[in-house]
């Protein structure tokens, strides 16, 4: 029998992780969902293990104390590194972005398999490190986050900025491309006109093949959103780049 959970929170230093709620409100009718965007805290990718692990322990504090959650997702790669294989905290289900993607491609046909992803997610060399009988390829590709969270998803200027960021994987072998951040899924067709032919995976859609959760559609699903930082620049950024309309949001002070 599926697991079927009432509260979801999800987190992210910003708003790619809608990359992540958005396919999963199209599946889901019971469950409520809880996003919590940190934008008024220092990016992940700028911080130390230990530093974005205290912090994540600090919003997953708030959201099982105050909003009794029964499950919590991390979307944002980055802030995956430093909890892969953690599975629970404290009882709860913790589910990150990294695992069930890495999972996928060990047994799938892909050999050359490239990585873009935020500085700190290439540094660690997680999916290297997960994936090992496979050829790997990482490359950071930091900047196109925050074209992505200034709405900036076509145009000469993010064409020209994506190129001289892919420019390794032009002409390579490689057969895949794993967007490592939660932002570039909204980059995918400038991707693809790039590297015409090389498959790009999303860890989304594995993430959520994961989370065991009733399959009917999302027709009363319910969204609270949250942010330690600008309500007006998150509500921007999300209708800018993924279409998602927040009509209230609550502010944060953690």
């Amino acid at each position: 029998m599926e697991k079927t959970f009432s509260k979801i929170a999800i987190f992210d230093w910003g708003i790619g992780g809608l990359s992540v709620l958005k396919p999963l409100m199209k599946q889901k009718s019971k469950s409520q969902f809880f996003y919590f965007s940190d934008s008024g805290f220092t990016p992940y990718g700028k911080l130390s293990a230990k530093e974005m692990q205290d912090r994540l322990e600090l919003l997953f504090d708030h959201a099982l104390k105050i909003h009794k959650m029964d499950a919590l997702i991390i979307a944002c790669n980055a802030a995956s590194t430093s909890f892969i294989g953690k599975g629970f905290h404290q009882e709860v289900p913790l589910f990150d972005v990294i695992e069930p993607v890495a999972n996928f491609l060990k047994e799938s046909s892909y050999k050359n398999i490239g990585v873009i992803g935020g500085d700190l997610t290439t540094k660690t060399n997680i999916y290297h490190k997960l994936i090992s009988r496979k050829n790997i390829i990482a490359r950071s590709a930091q900047p196109l986050s925050a074209l992505v969270e200034e709405g900036v998803l076509t145009g000469d200027k993010l064409e020209s900025i994506a190129r001289d960021l892919l420019c390794d994987y032009v002409n390579s072998s490689i057969d895949s491309l794993v967007l490592a951040c939660t932002h570039y899924p909204a980059l995918s067709s400038v991707i693809s006109k790039i590297l015409p032919g090389v498959d790009l995976i999303d860890p989304a859609d594995y993430l959520i093949e994961k989370i065991s959760l009733d399959l009917s559609s999302c027709q009363d699903c319910k969204v609270t959103y949250f942010t330690t930082g600008s309500k007006e620049e998150t509500q921007s950024s999300a209708q800018l780049a993924f279409g998602v309309e927040i009509e209230g949001i609550t502010e944060l002070m953690l």
